[in-house]
């Protein structure tokens, strides 16, 4: 999957392509990632689906509280748990968006 960018001025004016990065995950609640971008952007990113869908997050479910996840800045994962790369978290963000 190709690196996630945006765009950015350069000091004449024209577009520079950037590398976004995860620079902060936090939990804000059972559900709900709290996600800053290297730009500055954040990102509220609903768990739930995966949570209730997707089998490799079966051991997070069985937690009484969401275990605060890690970044290594391409992905946030739990250790010993699942992996969710920058990538899919936008992919998954847009079909939300378009349901």
């Amino acid at each position: 999957m190709p690196a996630l960018t945006a765009g950015k001025p350069n000091s004449m004016g024209q577009e520079v392509m950037a590398i976004l990065t995860i620079t902060r995950v936090d939990t804000l609640d059972n559900q709900t990632l709290d996600i800053e971008l290297s730009n500055g952007s954040l990102i509220l990113f609903n768990l739930r689906p995966l949570l209730d869908e997707d089998p490799a997050y079966a051991c997070l479910r069985a937690e009484a509280l969401l275990p605060r996840p890690r970044t290594d800045g391409k992905s946030i994962f739990w250790p010993g748990g699942p992996r969710l790369a920058l990538g899919e978290i936008m992919t998954l963000l847009n079909r939300q968006g378009s349901i």
